[in-house]
């Protein structure tokens, strides 16, 4: 199958367009939808800054007004009258008279702030101990049993802003959960002029009306979620009234009909902080609801119709994505023409010129002279014309070359013939040369024979001399050893005659004084005798000395005879050595000389080796010729 230049251009044209289409579509796309994400996210960023604000501000308010009672001398008065009785005691007598007190002095002030707002005052006065005095907008304290009793009940238990202000004698503000619920309470101490600590006062806001205002629209709603753990604290105890969600959460403000859109998750992330989810044509935002404490105790969820949003979104992207299309269709379009203008005509030209030439027509020419501008394609035109007239030369140079190459081919055939007569001679000679070198080869086969064995028989002689040279060398070693132990004993018999003669001394010495003894002893004798009977024992030792003297003299006697057989020995041996030393000198000169001759055999015997196996080679390779020969 074949294919067009025109297709090879337009289709990866048409590949590029597309891939640029989508990638631009997906990047279209995906502007818009973190375009409308963004959007979405400002939007409940400022309702929960909008929220956050109401609250701040309302509970401000709340504590300004609740101020404005901290002060008055009747407030001042009707706890300084609760004080004198026992403020623990909820039913105690003085604590009754300080609420008739109160509703009586703020009655007018009450009755005018309802006058305008339409709603009573949320007016709210506790006892120092925790204590509720008085709520200035019931007519009774509280229900207990399903009656309506004025006592003074205790807060401690569930109201920790009363507990706080009376504690630490410092103003709190923010949202706290009671037994009706979550308000915004402004609370304030109430300080005597001798700065005792009397109670406080509080101002109540309830969180329902200002989350409807905040619900401004048709397309927005408002949810207030109560940790569900934080129910039995409150009054939602009625789970028609109050929807529980997966027994996490406590719907207590909002229609009841959005309550299903606030998916548990969405909570779950919305306590810790701003999470956004989409379901339809809504956008559900949730954020967590804190107390003055700053501890979560609830989830605010905020749904916004943002149909008309989406509506602008699809209606942007579908104008951008037409824009896109009619784009790169215009691209197309122009890139085909302009190919085909600018590549596929000339292209075109240069086929048919091409395919005028295949078919041997060389008088075809490329008109090129009405173009101005010269490009790619005009340069490859001019090219094939100059190939034209090129072809055209070369064809005439080869037709005269055929007619020269014709007389030369009849001239070579005559002398082919002359050389064929000359070969059949040659014939002959070879074969009677074959002949000679087929006896040449089996000489030759035979004297490698004998070269390689005279060169086996030359290597062994070398190793067996090498090994008498090595024979020798180690006999040389044994003769210079037992030269050097021959001289050793030489030079011991000497010692040993040396040590003859300073016994033969010794002798003397000891013969010397034997002599001397006998003397002795015969003066010795001579005087014993000489001494009568008083000498008598004396001579007797006198010739007991001579007799031993005597002794020792025939000692040495036999002694120095013995040591004269020794030094004659001695005379013996060291001439016997002397002897044995210049046969072992000869013996060493000798196996010197051997082994210099043996030397030299080893150096015959290697030139030998050498030379039988170059002899072997040199036959071998006389083999290989004229086996090719």
């Amino acid at each position: 199958m074949s294919v067009t230049i025109r297709q090879k251009l337009f289709y990866p044209l048409f590949a590029t367009i597309i891939a640029l289409g989508l990638l631009c579509w997906f990047a279209i796309n995906w502007q818009l939808s973190a375009l409308r994400k963004d959007f979405i996210y400002r939007i409940a960023e400022n309702k929960k800054n909008e929220i956050t604000q109401s609250i701040i501000m309302s509970s401000q308010q709340a504590l300004e007004k609740a101020s404005l009672f901290t002060r008055m001398p009747s407030v001042i008065r009707a706890f300084e009258m609760a004080h004198s009785g026992n403020i623990e005691d909820e039913a105690d007598p003085k604590g009754q008279q300080a609420r008739e007190m109160l509703r009586t002095e703020l009655k007018p002030m009450l009755d005018g702030f309802f006058s305008i707002s339409a709603h009573k005052l949320k007016l709210h006065f506790h006892l120092s101990g925790g204590h509720s005095l008085v709520r200035l907008w019931q007519d009774k304290q509280i229900n207990r049993n399903g009656q309506w009793i004025d006592i003074s009940d205790d807060l401690s238990e569930y109201r920790n802003t009363v507990t706080d202000v009376n504690r630490m004698g410092r103003p709190v503000k923010g949202i706290e959960l009671g037994r009706v619920g979550f308000a915004i309470r402004g609370i304030a101490p109430i300080i005597s002029s001798a700065g005792k600590q009397l109670g406080s006062v509080e101002v109540a806001v309830e969180i329902e009306p200002l989350l409807k205002a905040a619900s401004d629209t048709e397309k927005q709603k408002l949810l207030l979620y109560m940790n569900a753990e934080l129910v039995p604290f409150g009054s939602y105890q009625d789970p028609d009234k109050y929807p529980v969600i997966e027994k996490k959460y406590v719907l207590i403000a909002g229609e009841k009909a959005e309550k299903a859109s606030a998916e548990l998750s969405l909570l779950d992330m919305g306590k810790e902080k701003l999470s956004i989810a989409y379901k339809d044509d809504h956008a559900i935002a949730a954020f967590p609801v804190r107390d003055y404490r700053d501890k979560q105790i609830g989830v605010i969820a905020f749904f916004s119709d943002i149909s008309q949003e989406r509506y602008l979104t699809r209606s942007v992207n579908l104008t951008l994505n037409g824009i896109l299309v009619v784009m790169l269709a215009v691209i197309g379009i122009m890139g085909s023409l302009i190919l085909s203008v600018i590549l596929v005509k000339p292209v075109k030209q240069i086929t048919q010129f091409s395919k005028s030439l295949s078919d041997g027509d060389l008088t075809q020419v490329i008109m090129t002279d009405h173009i101005r501008h010269k490009d790619e394609m005009t340069e490859l035109a001019e090219i094939l014309n100059a190939m034209s007239a090129s072809l055209n030369r070369m064809i005439r140079d080869i037709a005269l070359g055929i007619d020269t190459l014709a007389t030369s081919v009849h001239q070579i055939s005559a002398e082919v013939d002359q050389q064929v007569s000359i070969a059949l001679e040659q014939s002959a000679s070879v074969s009677e040369i074959t002949a000679t070198m087929s006896e040449l080869l089996a000489s030759s086969v035979q004297i490698a024979e004998n070269s390689d064995a005279v060169a086996r028989t030359a290597e062994i002689a070398l190793q067996n001399t090498k090994s008498g040279a090595e024979w020798v060398e180690l006999v040389i070693s044994k003769m210079n050893r037992i030269n050097d132990d021959n001289q050793n004993t030489v030079r011991k018999i000497i010692s040993l005659g040396k040590k003859s003669e300073e016994i033969e001394k010794i002798m003397e010495i000891i013969n010397n004084i034997a002599d001397q003894t006998k003397l002795i002893a015969f003066n010795a004798a001579l005087e014993a005798s000489s001494a009568g009977e008083a000498g008598k024992r004396f001579g007797v030792v006198a010739v007991e000395i001579r007799r031993l003297a005597e002794n020792v003299t025939e000692s040495t006697g036999d002694i120095e005879s013995r040591i004269t057989e020794i030094r004659e020995a001695v005379q013996d041996m060291i001439i016997a050595s002397e002897k044995g030393s210049k046969r072992i000198q000869e013996g060493l000169e000798h196996s010197g000389q051997t082994a210099v001759k043996l030397k030299d055999i080893v150096k015959g015997a290697e030139s030998t080796a050498t030379a039988a196996k170059q002899i072997s080679l040199s036959t071998r390779q006389q083999k290989t010729a004229s086996e090719q020969i």
